[in-house]
């Protein structure tokens, strides 16, 4: 029998949002189960109750699909991601570092938590979200680009 891999994950589509549970076996999916936000009232209770789903299903385990690694990204990690904020004229308004994972989006401000502390909060949160990740090490944020590196002596200066 080929092994069975089950998750919960978001969805969005036809004006509705909310959490998909699925089975998937390695020809594909075996079962789907819909929690929107219409039929249980909001997005937080769509949450509970796919979490809840999952739970039964997998013998009190709770499983979130999230890929550890990312190809696309410059870094060399999946789920936390630099965010810049621009002025009208394309210069640097904000930075924060950006913790992402299935249901959950959290933002550590560079301007309140300084560079290096923003990654490290947004890093935990991340493996506080989905578990340790073998390619993302909190403790060597990528280095600046320019443009934030530029406005971060700004920031400082003022």
């Amino acid at each position: 029998m080929k092994s069975k891999v089950r998750y919960v994950t978001t969805f969005h589509g036809d004006g509705t949002r909310g959490y998909r549970y699925q089975a998937n076996r390695e020809d594909g999916p075996v079962e789907q189960v819909y929690f929107t936000e219409k039929q249980y009232g909001s997005i937080e209770a769509a949450m509970a109750a796919a979490e809840a789903y999952s739970i039964e299903r997998n013998n009190g385990q709770m499983k979130r699909h999230c890929r550890a690694y990312d190809p696309r990204s410059p870094y060399d990690f999946c789920g936390v991601a630099l965010d810049i904020q621009r002025n009208k004229d394309g210069t640097v308004r904000s930075c924060s570092w950006v913790a992402r994972y299935s249901y959950n989006k959290v933002r550590f401000n560079i301007r309140l938590y300084g560079y290096k502390q923003a990654f490290l909060n947004a890093a935990y949160e991340r493996i506080r979200g989905v578990g340790v990740q073998p390619n993302l090490d909190p403790n060597s944020p990528p280095e600046p680009p320019d443009e934030v590196a530029l406005w971060m002596e700004k920031v400082n200066a003022t």
